[in-house]
Order: structure tokens, then C-alpha cells, then sequence
């Protein structure tokens, strides 16, 4: 695994040199769009919708929107007024208990491996899982500013971007309708929950409509006929069905 960047965690007098590494990668399978006559790309060109005429990259401007019909042009240089300076410094500002964590702050999530000091490495890593505490980061990298989480994920220091909190949506704005329900409802509901209670192995699961895709891909590059699977459209339950629902869902987990 190749590093993408290297970066110093510093808080007080410590001073631990890292490297970061990606944690995720992508799987998708992605398309093209091309020339439904001769299966050729096509080459995406920027029209001025007014004058419908092909727009050259040196008449490009970037604007932000202020109204309706009015936009604020921005000159590259001028954005280098609020770039921010290149640094190597993963700041630590604070630690917090793992249990505040909330997920829905929590992005993306890099590796953090030891660059040329392991000792100093090790130390962090084995404090940060004794004390089951997280620290609160910031850093740029690459002229865009972050704030994160470093933590543990077994033997691995790692670091989450954490979005910030005018991105986050409340559920109390949202309505939700209290209903009422039976305490036989209730119950057999809860049963149910408990008889798929298991542990959780995160490599059972994979992309089914990425398989599915990349299977497609093969038969039509094959030249294999295909043919069109009949869905099943879902029954909805209606309130007054749930209770014998609940219950023949709980005798059938029951039978396996």
C-alpha cells in the first residue's frame, strides 16, 4: 500500500511523524457515455446556453450565485487569498471519550502507519487504547483545511474527516407521527429482533449490484442473450395485518 501523504500528529511536547494511507477504495464499476451509432465517446464540451456556441477554456470564469439572476465572478488568483498554507502538522486540539462519537460526523477514513519511528508510533497507539480516548484533529492537506478523529481500529492508528455541524440535518425537524401499538405487537416485534441477533461480520456482506453489473458486463461482452428476471413487486402490510405478519415472521425464523 503506497502512502498519499505525510503528516506530523502534535500535541504538546509530542511530536509523532506519520504517513497516511487510504482505508477505503472504490469498487464501482463505471460507465461511459458514448454514440449510440458507432459506440464512440463523446467529448463533453461547456455551451453558452444564450449564445448556444462551444465556450474555450480561456473564456471559462467561475462564479457563485448571490440572486436568482445575479452571480460574483471570482479570479483564480483572488482564491488564493483564502487557500490555506501547505503544512505537515495533524494538530490534536482535543481528546474526547470514543463513546461521544457520533457517527453521522464521521467521512472518510485514512490509515495512519509509523514514518522512520515506530517507538513513537507504538506509544500513541497503545495510550490512545488504554485511555479509550480519541483525538480531535485538524490539519491541511493538499491547501484544503480538515478536522477529524484519530483513533484505534486494532493495531492501526487511523484518521475519520469529520463533517462539521451545519451539515448534519436535526430530526426534530423533521414529523414523525407517534403511533400507538399493542403490547403484543411490541413483544413479538422484540422477539423477532432478537432472533436475528448475531454478531456482526462485516465481510458477509458485498455490493450485490456491483456483482450483478459486472456479471452483465461479461454476458453482453460474450454476445449472450439477455433475459429479463420477473420482479416481484413487495406487498405492503396494512395496519390491521401487522399483529398475524409479526407473528408468522416470528414462527417461520423459529422453524430455520
Amino acid at each position: 500500500m503506497q502512502a498519499i501523504w505525510k503528516g506530523r500528529i502534535q500535541f504538546g511536547p509530542v511530536d509523532v511523524p506519520v504517513k497516511v494511507y487510504s482505508a477505503v477504495s472504490d469498487i464501482a464499476v463505471h460507465s461511459h457515455l458514448l454514440h449510440d451509432q458507432d459506440n464512440v465517446r463523446l467529448e463533453q464540451k461547456m455551451v453558452c446556453s444564450q449564445e448556444g456556441k462551444v465556450v474555450p477554456d480561456e473564456e471559462y470564469a467561475k462564479g457563485y450565485k448571490v440572486t436568482n439572476d445575479e452571480y460574483v465572478i471570482i479570479e483564480p488568483d483572488e482564491l488564493d487569498f483564502i487557500q490555506f498554507p501547505d503544512s505537515r502538522q495533524i494538530q490534536v486540539m482535543e481528546f474526547v471519550d470514543v463513546s461521544q462519537l457520533d457517527d453521522r460526523f464521521l467521512a472518510r477514513t485514512y490509515y495512519l502507519g509509523p514514518d522512520n519511528d515506530d517507538q513513537l508510533y507504538t506509544n500513541l497507539m497503545q495510550s490512545l487504547k488504554d485511555t479509550k480516548l480519541a483525538g480531535i484533529c485538524k490539519w491541511v492537506m493538499r491547501k484544503k483545511s480538515y478536522v477529524g478523529v484519530m483513533n484505534i481500529e486494532k493495531d492501526i492508528i487511523t484518521l475519520t474527516v469529520h463533517r462539521f455541524f451545519s451539515e448534519i440535518l436535526n430530526p426534530e425537524t423533521k414529523e414523525f407521527k407517534n403511533e400507538k401499538i399493542s403490547a403484543r405487537e411490541n413483544e413479538i416485534a422484540k422477539n423477532l429482533i432478537n432472533e436475528l441477533k448475531d454478531k456482526f461480520h462485516p465481510e458477509k456482506y458485498h455490493d450485490e449490484y456491483q456483482a450483478k453489473l459486472q456479471n452483465l458486463i461479461e454476458l453482453k461482452a460474450k454476445g449472450k442473450k439477455i433475459t429479463m428476471p420477473h420482479i416481484e413487486k413487495a406487498r405492503e402490510t396494512k395496519d390491521n395485518q401487522l399483529l398475524n405478519v409479526l407473528e408468522k415472521s416470528l414462527a417461520s425464523l423459529k422453524h430455520k
